[in-house]
């Protein structure tokens, strides 16, 4: 076995090597792991990694934990990724929300928003509408989650499929 060098940081614990051992193989921390939520820009549900300034949970985590060992790279991580809080009386008004989710909406190319409605009332945020799937109807409420102002999402989008059988159903029971 290998020593492991000095300059760089594993967290083995939090990339599942199984003995808590140094691994052989695979990207050290902070190296491009290509796909799932930590890294890459496949899969839904992970749009905070397509933005460059945001990192995964487990990179945050990681670099949480490493920090109170005294890492003092992880500490500058962890400072980089802190967002400073408004002032007290300052609240985001609602088209401000409203305009920023539907950017967000329109820029993100696995989304379809043609179908989708967005309402903003109190910082609550609200979709309405149809999308073709259920990785749309996810990512599209990930889209606007962390939008500034966006206290809490109502997502109330329907997978195409379903909203046409259901219209179909409702006309067969007025016929009869």
């Amino acid at each position: 076995m290998q020593p492991r060098p000095q300059n760089r940081a594993t967290h083995n614990s939090f990339r599942g090597d199984e003995y808590g051992g140094v691994a052989e193989s695979g990207p050290a921390y902070g190296e491009n792991r290509g796909g799932g939520f930590a890294g890459g820009s496949t899969g839904y549900g992970n749009y905070a990694s397509d933005r460059r300034s945001d990192r995964g949970f487990f990179e945050k985590a990681g670099d949480e934990v490493a920090s109170w060992f005294g890492d003092e790279d992880a500490e500058r991580r962890r400072e980089m990724d802190h967002r400073g809080r408004g002032p007290s009386n300052y609240t985001r008004s609602d088209e401000r929300i409203l305009e920023d989710c539907c950017d967000r909406l329109t820029e993100d190319r696995r989304v379809d928003a043609r179908n989708i409605t967005v309402t903003v009332e109190g910082g609550e945020v609200t979709l309405d509408g149809t999308v073709d799937n259920r990785m749309q109807k996810r990512r599209a409420e990930d889209c606007v989650h962390d939008l500034s102002g966006v206290g809490h999402v109502q997502n109330n989008l329907r997978l195409k499929e379903h909203a046409e059988d259901r219209d179909t159903d409702s006309t067969k029971g007025s016929l009869a």
